[in-house]
């Protein structure tokens, strides 16, 4: 039952891609890119982006003989920039916020979530209950990253 949820959600994605990939022949191709260092979902292999998300959105373009090129264009916010910019019509990965949605149609509700985790030192263990506890705290993440419009204020 999920994988039929999960290759609808895929379908929905490509018919916002492609807008006219359902009605008639011109859209020809799809240029997707994604996070490149984000396995096992989306990561850089040579000039392509490898993983899940291509193999499965891969399959779905297959079904709609419409060819699927996913292709590697930078870092994290050069990827979504390339998206944002035209040069990519579908990108791997990438968590909603309202900026995003400006440029973006996310499938909705979202066919895949994933935890975030918080690693700290050895020794600087904190309790952690929810995203209040890391108020003041400081952290690292990928450039270009958003974990949501009110994670991101806070």
């Amino acid at each position: 039952m999920m994988n039929k949820f999960a290759c609808f959600a895929i379908t929905a994605a490509l018919g916002l891609a492609c807008s006219n990939a359902f009605a008639d022949e011109s859209c020809t191709k799809i240029t997707a890119t994604g996070h490149p260092a984000y396995p096992v979902i989306a990561f850089k292999d040579g000039d392509n982006i490898a993983g899940a998300a291509p193999e499965l959105v891969a399959k779905i373009a297959k079904t709609l003989k419409v060819p699927l090129e996913s292709k590697d264009m930078g870092t994290w916010e050069e990827a979504q920039a390339a998206t944002r910019d035209g040069k990519a019509d579908l990108i791997f990965g990438i968590y909603y916020n309202d900026e995003r949605a400006g440029y973006l149609d996310y499938v909705q509700p979202a066919f895949m979530y994933d935890d975030v985790a918080v690693f700290v030192l050895k020794g600087k263990e904190f309790p952690f209950k929810d995203k209040n506890d890391l108020v003041g705290k400081k952290g690292v993440t990928n450039k270009g990253e958003s974990y949501g419009n009110e994670f991101d204020a806070s």
